[in-house]
Order: C-alpha cells, then structure tokens, then sequence
C-alpha cells in the first residue's frame, strides 16, 4: 500500500518534507499518469520517519512542482492555486476535481500557476490531494532551513469536508 488508510490524523493535518531530487522537465510526459515515476521513488527513500507524511518535489528550476503521491495546492487569501504541470508532474483525479468542481471553495479563486519556494513559504494555507487520500491539509512542512508551521486553515477545512461529504473519504470508526 503506497499510503496508510485515511484516517482522522490526515484530516487534522499532516507534516510533509520538502525533497532533495528533483523533477526532470519531460514536456511530452507532463500531466500524464505513467509508470516512468523514478524520480518519485527516488524521492521518497529520501526519509523514513513515519510521522511525515508526504515529501514535496520541485522541478529543476526550483518551481514547486507536486508530492512525491500528491498533488498540491496553496492558499493565499481567497486565491487557491496549484503548479501548472506543462513541463512535468502528473494531473491527479483529486486535483482536477478541485479545480473543476471547487468543493467547499465559494467564491474563491481557483487555478493554476507557477508556484515558487517564496509562494509556498508565504502561503496562508497548503493541503495535498490524490485519489486514494482525498484532501489532507499540510501543517508543517520541514525544509534544510528550518520548517513552516501552519494551522488548518478555513479554506481547507472546508474543502476537506466538502471532499469527505461528496466522495466518503471519511474514515469509519
């Protein structure tokens, strides 16, 4: 199992790591899921302490890109946005439904661009999402410098819930 069932701990936030490999531009691989993921399993044995939840990859040009099984979004002020993929990174089923569907988002902004370490480090909020987990809200992402520390914002536990309600990703128990 790539990763433990969801529960009520990923829910309530979870820390994740920013990676040392980095994603290699492949234009014509870009958004597409594939099985060339060498750079993904490369990152992921960068850590093997179990209450880090995911690793974040950047591309070579130092632009954040996805989590090593995720994809990620930012949230500054009412404006929600993850990284254009058109270079590399995989568009995931949860999050074209977040930019599709927009559960719990209201009238937020929702989109893509380009992300930068500045962007992610002056981010009000940050959450990863993929089919097998749905929403998890980051609360803590460790860095070679030190480690940004947020609290579940309203955004994203808004669209937690409104994930969990529409696709019963709520653990049972």
């Amino acid at each position: 199992m790539l990763f433990p069932p969801t529960s009520p701990s990923g829910r309530d936030g979870v820390t994740v790591r920013m990676c040392v490999t980095r994603l290699a531009p492949q234009p014509a691989f870009a958004g597409i899921k594939h099985l060339n993921r060498l750079e993904q399993v490369l990152a992921r044995r960068e850590w093997s302490d179990p209450s880090i939840a995911e690793g974040l990859m950047l591309d070579v040009d130092g632009n954040l890109i996805s989590g090593v099984q995720t994809n990620v979004f930012v949230v500054h002020g009412e404006r929600i946005r993850t990284p254009v993929l058109r270079r590399c990174g995989v568009e995931g089923v949860m999050r074209r439904h977040v930019l599709e569907r927009r559960p719990g988002c209201g009238s937020c902004d929702v989109g893509e661009r380009d992300v930068t370490l500045d962007a992610l480090h002056d981010a009000d909020e940050c959450f990863v999402t993929n089919s097998l987990i749905g929403v998890w809200p980051v609360t803590r992402i460790l860095t070679a410098d030190g480690e940004w520390r947020r609290p579940i914002g309203t955004i994203s536990r808004r669209i937690v819930d409104a994930v969990d309600d529409e696709l019963a990703f709520r653990a049972e128990g």
